[in-house]
């Protein structure tokens, strides 16, 4: 097993550091921390809020290839089964 940057406590510190960033922006459309990926993933609902959050971050000096963004449209439950 590949020893990973960040531990899970590391993880998790800078995890919630970032959502008081990040959260405020209009089109974010979810967050996790991947810890098999040893990073934090955040979704954009679309390419000018990608730039928003790439900014915040480093305007925050957040270290490289702790943070991957991808476009994803917001989470959508499923219908009920009747």
């Amino acid at each position: 097993m590949k020893q990973g940057r960040w531990d899970f406590a590391q993880l998790y510190d800078w995890y919630r550091y970032l959502n008081q960033h990040l959260w405020p922006v209009e089109g974010l459309s979810f967050s996790d921390i991947q810890e098999a990926r040893n990073r934090l993933e955040y979704g954009a609902i679309d390419e000018p809020t990608r730039v928003e959050v790439e900014n915040i971050l480093a305007d925050l000096d957040v270290p490289c290839f702790l943070v991957a963004i991808e476009i994803r449209e917001y989470a959508v439950p499923l219908a009920s089964v009747p």
